[in-house]
């Protein structure tokens, strides 16, 4: 689901996934935030929060923008299947390039 309020120059995305769906060969996911267009993420008002849809109230992981400020993308999390648990890992690595960058280069 996407919501942007223009007047206000808001967006907000919601993104859910059942992790129990996905093919048995699928074992590890990342989750990155990059800009488009700006410089740098910290033009923007970003959090991105992790959380069973069984437990909304709890998160598994929280994000802000913070270090990430000054970059063009950040490699926040990534969730790893080990056997047939799921887990939680912070990895944080700033990174330079966005969308475009890709988009110009491998498309």
């Amino acid at each position: 689901m996407y919501h942007v309020d223009n007047a206000k120059i808001i967006g907000k995305h919601h993104i859910t996934g059942n992790l129990v769906q996905l093919p048995p060969e699928v074992t590890v996911l990342y989750f990155v935030i990059s800009s488009r267009k700006s410089p740098t993420l910290g033009q923007f008002r970003l959090s991105f929060k992790l959380f069973n849809e069984t437990k909304p109230d709890k998160y598994l992981w929280n994000y802000t923008v913070g270090a990430a400020a000054i970059s063009q993308a950040v490699i926040m999390v990534c969730v790893s299947k080990v056997g047939t648990e799921w887990n939680v890992y912070e990895i944080g690595k700033l990174s330079a390039g966005n969308v475009l960058l890709y988009i110009n280069n491998y498309v």
